[in-house]
């Protein structure tokens, strides 16, 4: 059962490869359970988020995606869970 993180301090990856894993670096995000994302290229990102003081991964390590079209800006929600 997926279970939400303590609020408590949040890392969060943003990767463009679908392997379950963080190929770029976890950036700290503080208590916040939103991240702007600024001049992305067009494509497909994953991502996951940790908790900060034990590095447990949000919804038992499945990582989530959400593909940027060219020309399109806003807010993105997941579109697929991966795992």
């Amino acid at each position: 059962m997926s279970q939400a993180l303590p609020d408590n301090g949040y890392w969060v990856c943003f990767d463009t490869t679908d392997n379950n894993s963080c190929d770029t670096i976890w950036w700290p995000n503080g208590a916040q359970t939103w991240k702007t994302l600024e001049d992305l290229a067009p494509g497909t990102y994953y991502w996951q988020v940790k908790e900060a003081a034990t590095s447990v991964e949000a919804d038992g390590g499945q990582w989530w995606s959400f593909t940027k079209a060219f020309g399109v800006s806003g807010k993105f929600a997941p579109e697929n869970r991966h795992g």
